[in-house]
This record gives C-alpha cells, structure tokens and sequence, in this order.
C-alpha cells in the first residue's frame, strides 16, 4: 500500500515539472500589402508670421482699439454734422499687426459703392523733439463689406501728423509704404518719418473721403525715434515727410477735438484764438 502511494506521488511530481525545454515562438504571419489607402486630398495652409505686441511699447498715442471717444483717445465724426460717428472696433486673428491691435471700421451706415459721407478721426499726443515715425494699416470695402483696391487718391484715404496753432499748424502726410494680403484682403501699410520738433500737442488725422464704401484700420502708432533702441528700423524711414500748411477740414478736425473736455493727466492743448496762438498757463 505504502509502495502504491509513494509511486503516486512520484508520478504526480514528474508531471508538474514537465519538461526544461523551451517553447517555440509564434510564427509571424505575412503582412499583405493592400495598396495605397483612398485619402482626400490634403489642404494646404500658409504659415502667418507675426509678432506678439502690434507695435513699440514706446507709441506715443494713448489708445490705439477705437473703443472709446474722448480727450486723449480718437474721436470720429461725420465732416458734414455735429454727430459722432459710432466706430465698430473688434479682435481679428487677420489682423495685420497682430492679434493685439484691434481693427477699427469705419462705415456710414446710408453708403453705397459710390457715394458716401465725410468722416474723419482724430487724436491727440504729447509732442516734443524729432525725428518721429507715424504708422498704420489701412484696407478699403464696399458697401456690402467685402475688400476692394484702396487706390492712391487723397480724395479716398488721406493720413497726417497735424500740429495745432494759428497761423502756425502744419500737416505731414503718411505716404505709403508696403502691403500685406492677409485672407482675401489687402492691407496698405502708410508710414513717414517726421524730422521736425512737434512742440507741445500733435495730432494723428485719419479722413475717409466720400467715395462709397467703407475702410478698416489698425495698429496707429506715433514713436519719437530717440526712444527706440539703436538700430531699429523705424528709426530711419528713408522718404521724411515734408511739412505743408493744414487743409481747412484739417483745422476744423482740430478745433472740433479741443473742445472736449479735458482728462486730468492728459497733455494740455493751445487756445485757439483767430489768428493768435495762445498757451494755455
């Protein structure tokens, strides 16, 4: 009894072990080339390079967004009434400056393609030694807001460093410089360097002329060129603009910005007395 037992345990021990060696690999099963595989065409997309900040942190001009009306900030209004003109300011990934410089639009609301109401936006900064470099993107739509060509007339767009002062003011023209076609529109890029001192208050003069249609603008920027570093190349525009006396719309532009009221803290501007040019004290 004692024999059968212990040939059973032996038997049992054998068959837990089993045998030392090793198992074989699966073998790996041919892969079938199925062909190339049906896929859609892949679009393309181009690659915009932009920088982060819409311009120099040095901009002279306090509020470039169009968001607000006032003393310091650009105020727009219609050449022909005492209105304001309501501008329409938003963010756009298109931007041509950069996602931080909102673009402002600037449409009346009874023009067509052809006809359209004056308007004109203005704003005030603290002047003082030259050279200066002054600065925006421009686009232009029709009545329906799509882009069309922003043409070379005065008559249609005009931009301009103004000075205050009677007899005194000047004008210097931003002339244009280069274009960016971002989407299905063209930007035209206006830029002039100013060599003159601008003593006390100046002006950046935006005026839509009454061609129909409407425009869009972005990133303005005044920079006096001795506080950029050395070596910017805003510092040295090589076609200076050259001063001209002011265009009436141009002084009513200015007389119309004066008379609202003053923010603390804000460049004090001359009183504008006929044919005089009286600082205030």
């Amino acid at each position: 009894m004692n024999t059968k037992i212990a040939l059973s345990l032996i038997a049992l021990f054998a068959a837990g072990c089993g045998s030392s060696a090793e198992p074989e690999p699966p073998k790996a099963e041919p892969i079938v080339d199925a062909g190339p595989a049906d896929t859609a065409p892949v679009s393309t997309r181009t690659l915009i390079n932009r920088p982060l900040l819409a311009g120099a942190p040095q901009n002279l001009l306090l509020d470039i967004t169009f968001r607000d009306q006032g003393w310091g900030h650009f105020t727009s209004f219609y050449d022909s009434a005492s209105s304001q003109l309501n501008v329409q300011s938003r963010v756009a990934s298109l931007a041509p400056a950069g996602l931080t410089a909102p673009i402002a639009v600037f449409k009346d609301p009874t023009a067509d393609d052809a006809r359209s109401k004056g308007m004109t936006s203005i704003a005030s900064f603290l002047g003082g030694k030259g050279p200066f470099v002054a600065r925006i993107w421009v686009s232009r739509s029709n009545a329906a807001g799509q882009p069309i060509e922003l043409v070379e007339d005065p008559a249609v767009f005009r931009c301009a460093i103004t000075t205050g002062g009677m007899p005194e003011g000047k004008a210097y023209d931003l002339a244009r410089k280069d274009t960016k076609v971002l989407g299905d529109r063209t930007w035209v890029l206006f830029e002039s360097t100013i060599e003159a001192d601008l003593p006390g208050t100046a002006f950046f003069n935006l005026k839509f002329g009454r061609k129909g249609g409407g425009y869009m603008v972005s990133a303005p920027e005044v920079v006096a060129s001795k506080l950029l570093p050395a070596g910017d190349t805003k510092a040295s525009y090589e076609a200076p603009a050259t001063a001209r006396a002011l265009l009436p719309e141009e002084r009513d532009a200015i007389a119309r910005y004066v008379k609202q009221p003053h923010r603390l803290g804000l460049p004090a501007l001359p009183r504008f007395v006929p044919g005089k040019y009286v600082p205030i004290d």
